[in-house]
């Protein structure tokens, strides 16, 4: 976890000053500096948050879930460094700076800030303004590009940026009518993953920070129970965010279920149920 803390202070400091300078490079379009002004003050935040989620595994090193290839993490410095040279030069168009913002802003750069902030929001204090800034922070680029028809182009990219204020949920389930049933109840409660089995949802797991997971017990390839037992083997801290479905309940995995503490449901499970017991593992832990 340290070694991404560490890279993500240098991207969020890397952007505040890009951000800061271009705002004086086109300091004679009021709109566009104004932008460039508000996102450079949100990355300010970021950096803060990052900053002191790095204080914090000092203290107390945690595993990371999830990683950063280097070639990536290179791929994003390397563009970064590009648009700067640019803009250092005097030779960055209005359109190139706008593509710069929209490319480095759905990057994978803000799923790791998402996934690292998420991790550690129960215990780091900056994280909430970081949190809440980020929606505010994709709209901010939204508007903008709305109303101004030269960037028209843009609207498509901005809209597919990561709405990460929201949290992400697992479905994992083999009937695919199912898991879409899930992912229309849940989607109030955060963004909806889904995969098919344990195996599968394993490979998610590997991907991002999930709230809660909603799991079927009975899958071909890899059942519920294998791969809850296999995820907290990887992920201990996953322990207590399952919810499991089964039609099935005999003795054996009754007993399961009981003697980990899980929660469960039977099925056919209602639908105030299933909300109930997603709000429940979330809001569980906000309180931490």
């Amino acid at each position: 976890m340290k070694k991404i803390v560490n890279w993500l202070i240098h991207i969020e400091e890397t952007a505040k000053k890009f951000y800061e300078d271009a705002a004086n490079r086109f300091a004679d379009d009021k709109d566009l500096s104004g932008l460039l002004r508000e996102l450079s003050e949100d990355e300010r935040l970021h950096y803060e948050a990052v900053v002191s989620a790095y204080e914090l595994i000092n203290i107390e090193d945690l595993p990371a879930h999830i990683f950063l290839d280097k070639e990536t993490m290179e791929g994003i410095e390397n563009f970064a460094l590009t648009c700067r040279k640019k803009l250092d030069e005097g030779a960055l168009s209005k359109t190139e700076l706008m593509d710069a913002i929209i490319t480095l802003e759905t990057s994978e750069w803000n799923g790791l800030f998402l996934y690292v902030i998420n991790s550690l929001k129960k215990r780091l204090e900056k994280s909430h303004p970081a949190v809440s800034n980020i929606r505010e922070h994709k709209d901010r680029i939204r508007k903008f590009v709305d109303v101004h028809p030269e960037f028209k182009t843009f609207r498509d990219r901005v809209n597919r940026m990561p709405d990460v204020a929201r949290e992400s949920l697992l479905v994992v389930d083999d009937e695919k009518a199912l898991a879409n049933i899930f992912n229309i109840l849940l989607k109030e409660q955060g963004n909806v993953v889904t995969a098919s089995n344990g195996k599968e949802a394993l490979e998610r797991l590997s991907e991002r920070y999930f709230a809660a997971i909603v799991s079927d017990v009975d899958m071909p390839v890899m059942g519920g129970i294998e791969f809850y037992e296999e995820a907290i083997r990887m992920y201990p801290s996953l322990k207590d965010r399952f919810i499991f479905l089964t039609g099935r309940l005999d003795g054996a995995r009754f007993d399961f279920l009981k003697r980990n503490r899980l929660r469960f449901l039977e099925k056919p499970a209602s639908i105030k149920d299933v909300r109930r017991s997603v709000a429940e593992i979330i809001e569980a832990h906000r309180r931490r």
